[in-house]
């Protein structure tokens, strides 16, 4: 436009001095002042100048009558574009080749106008014209300029610029426009609708860190940083959180764009967030075909392979860059028929699912059996794209049912072998399924209840209704997960017979598919225990009743050797301090100091004599336990033992009087003088700790030493019963003994003896 007002000048300014050229000339002429010749001369070549810029211009230019616009002159370049010859010109007006009629008189400025041409084809143009003087008339001199191209190209950018604006508008991408500086100052509905606002404003106030997710914000603030130090991200996606606390995630990308004439960003956000969970999705089912136990292969419709998973790889030997581009036929082992093959791809193309077993080849040449499904892969048009095909190892299956063929007289042996089993076994068999029909049993259990082949328990009339209300008990119990080992009383041909009853479920893939069961007579073994437990009750009274017996020949010998023996010592020791002193008297100094001594050493004997007596006596039965009691009886005892045996005695009772009967009594002190007996013996303990104490209901007693202790597995001969005796007393009174020991660490005895029990009938 600049060049073309330019041209437009400069042409103006040689009008301009040609025609003040042509004045002055004509003034000299009609002055006189000038020859005519050169006036001519002049004149002509002013003349021809003129027209030469005027006729040879390639700018269409005419003249017109400023009042009639009628055309005066029009030039080649005119004639040219407008399609009318030079006379047809001449005989229009103006208004002739405008396509709209109009009338100006400012002249001096370009304006556009809408010409017609001859064949009726419109032209835009812009006009310079200007007026001159001729003939003492005014004529107006225009230059034309085709604009039609150019108004053609502004149109479609502003029509592309329009379309550009709708296009942003109307996307399916979100779309904003934003400042060198960040403000956004334009943002489409879609992108408001992505982030759920209602308008730009809102959009604009709602800050960064409220929108975005924390990691999100943390790498939007990285970006900031990385962009004060102009180093831009174009590209980055961002996670922000919606109203209603959903995530969701989208792609940014940003360009530089032209908007209303000034450089600003175009930035395109586009939602992502189903194409990241298919993503997930896709990664997940990776992850399944991957981790199969199964091999999967993907070829295209040549049978090339562009996938395998790497239970392929391991099941056939070969290496994933070996395997992929390769052909399908590098599994064969060339065992399998061709026609099968053709049957399978005529199959699989014709859009159906293909099933058989295989026998293929590893790379080592090692067959191998497999059970392939190979199924077509359609797209969206339902065309066949690839062919999936997953490959089941049946190797060893097959191996296990050759096997199975091979022993098949075996097994109908073990069959029979199995029924002749189960029918000769002294004991009830049988089984039924979950509804309670039998489908099981052997010849006792027919003999006893009758067949149940068929037939469930209600309509089982043979069977005592008895019988079956605990059948029906033990067969519930099972089905909720219960196995059964325990006694039942059943009647078996009008008697009462005691089972051993064991029954369990039967499981097939963990689905209860029945129930089985055994029935152990043990009514002559229950017999057999009661009779024993019996003999053993009464063998238990019997002990008890010697116990009795003994304590009170005990007692009684105690006394014996208290009223006889004791009174003979005493007499004894009486009559010889007698004697002593009737010898001193008579002053026979011829003998009496031995004499004398011997009366000593005689006393001396008597002394010992009583005090051994008197330790016989404590041992059959001791004054302090029917005097004084338990706890004094047990301290006068150990210090007696602590004297003897020279084994220091340590004893602890933090309770004044023992609650406990006199049989209980009798036999706490019992077991306490065997197991300080049998420590004096064998522990070659230093130390003994006696302990008694109530402990609940219960009143317990421990003895500890720190000897030589013994392995409880191999606690003494087979003829001491010296333990025995002690755990026989504590049994009798419903009491309960421990003896704990190790080899090097010293014995412990603990006696638990029941303080309200009545122990009346031991």
């Amino acid at each position: 436009m600049d060049e073309r007002r330019k041209n437009r000048d400069n042409f103006v300014a040689e009008l301009e001095a040609l025609k003040q050229e042509y004045n002055y000339l004509k003034l000299l002429y009609e002055n006189g002042t000038f020859e005519l010749e050169q006036a001519r001369n002049a004149l002509t070549d002013s003349d021809a100048k003129y027209r030469l810029l005027f006729s040879e211009n390639p700018q269409p230019i005419w003249i017109y009558d400023c009042d009639t616009q009628l055309f005066l002159d029009v030039n080649e370049a005119a004639i040219r574009q407008y399609g009318y010859s030079r006379q047809e010109f001449l005989s229009m007006t103006l208004h002739d080749i405008q396509a709209v009629e109009e009338n100006f008189q400012d002249f001096y400025e370009v304006r556009e106008q809408r010409h017609v041409k001859k064949n009726g084809e419109l032209l835009t143009v812009e006009i310079l014209s200007y007026p001159v003087s001729l003939n003492n008339s005014t004529v107006v001199h225009a230059t034309i300029h085709d604009i039609t191209n150019r108004k053609q190209i502004e149109n479609k950018l502003l029509e592309s610029e329009e379309n550009f604006r709708r296009s942003i508008a109307d996307s399916p991408v979100g779309i904003r426009i934003v400042t060198v500086d960040g403000k956004t100052i334009y943002a489409n509905k879609t992108l408001l609708d992505i982030y759920e606002f209602n308008s730009l404003e809102e959009f604009v106030n709602m800050s960064k860190i409220d929108r975005y997710t924390s990691e999100s914000y943390k790498q939007h603030q990285e970006r900031k940083e990385k962009r004060k130090k102009g180093q831009d991200v174009f590209e980055y996606e961002v996670g922000f959180k919606r109203s209603n606390g959903d995530i969701r995630h989208v792609k940014v990308s940003k360009k530089g764009v032209l908007w209303d004439g000034v450089r600003h960003f175009q930035v395109i956000t586009q939602d992502i967030t189903e194409q990241r969970n298919a993503e997930e999705r896709l990664r997940i089912f990776l992850r399944v075909v991957e981790q199969s136990p199964n091999a999967v292969c993907i070829s295209d419709l040549e049978g090339v392979i562009n996938y395998v998973n790497s239970r392929t790889i391991e099941l056939t030997g070969f290496s994933y860059d070996e395997l992929i581009g390769a052909h399908t036929r590098i599994f064969s082992s060339g065992l399998t028929p061709k026609e099968e093959y053709v049957q399978l791809w005529q199959t699989i193309k014709s859009g159906n699912v293909w099933r058989a077993e295989l026998c293929n080849r590893k790379k080592n040449g090692e067959l191998y059996w497999e059970f392939v499904t190979i199924s077509p892969v359609f797209d969206e048009q339902d065309k066949i794209t690839h062919f999936l095909s997953i490959k089941v190892d049946i190797t060893e299956h097959k191996e296990m049912l050759q096997d199975l063929i091979l022993s098949k007289e075996s097994t109908e042996k073990s069959e029979i072998f199995l029924r002749t089993f189960i029918e000769n076994i002294p004991f009830d068999i049988w089984a039924s399924d979950v509804n309670n029909i039998g489908i099981l049993e052997n010849k006792m259990h027919v003999d006893h209840f009758g067949t149940i082949i068929g037939k469930t328990l209600k309509n089982n009339v043979a069977i005592d209704q008895h019988n079956i209300q605990i059948w029906e008990d033990s067969i519930r119990r099972v089905i909720n997960g219960e196995i059964i080992d325990e006694e039942c009383e059943c009647e078996v041909n009008h008697q009462k017979t005691i089972f051993q009853q064991i029954a369990f479920p039967i499981y097939k893939k963990e689905q209860l598919i029945g129930i089985a069961g055994l029935n152990i007579n043990i009514t002559d073994k229950k017999l057999a225990e009661n009779a024993l437990i019996s003999s053993e009750e009464q063998l238990r009274k019997f002990a008890s009743h010697l116990q009795i017996v003994r304590e009170a020949e005990r007692s009684a010998l105690a006394r014996e050797i208290h009223d006889d023996l004791g009174q003979i010592l005493v007499a004894l020791k009486i009559d010889t301090g007698l004697l002593k002193q009737k010898i001193i008297k008579n002053n026979s100094t011829d003998y009496s100091t031995d004499i004398l001594l011997k009366f000593d050493s005689l006393a001396s004997l008597i002394n010992d004599t009583i005090i051994t007596v008197r330790r016989i006596m404590n041992g059959l039965r001791s004054d302090q336990l029917e005097l004084l009691g338990l706890k004094a009886a047990i301290a006068e005892y150990l210090r007696d033992f602590e004297e003897r045996h020279q084994i220091s005695c340590e004893f602890k009772c933090p309770i004044e009087k023992p609650e406990i009967d006199q049989q209980q009594t009798l036999a706490l002190f019992r077991i306490l003088q065997e197991a300080m007996a049998n420590i004096s013996k064998h522990a070659k303990a230093t130390v003994v700790t006696v302990e008694l104490a109530n402990s609940e209901d219960k009143l317990v007693m421990k003895i500890t030493d720190n000897g030589v202790g013994f392995d409880p597995e191999h606690s003494g001969r087979d003829d001491s019963y010296g333990l025995i005796g002690m755990q026989e007393r504590v049994s009798l009174l419903k009491g309960y003994l421990h003896i704990g020991s190790k080899v090097g660490q010293g014995t412990t005895v603990r006696i638990e003896m029941p303080m309200d029990v009545d122990n009346t009938s031991v």
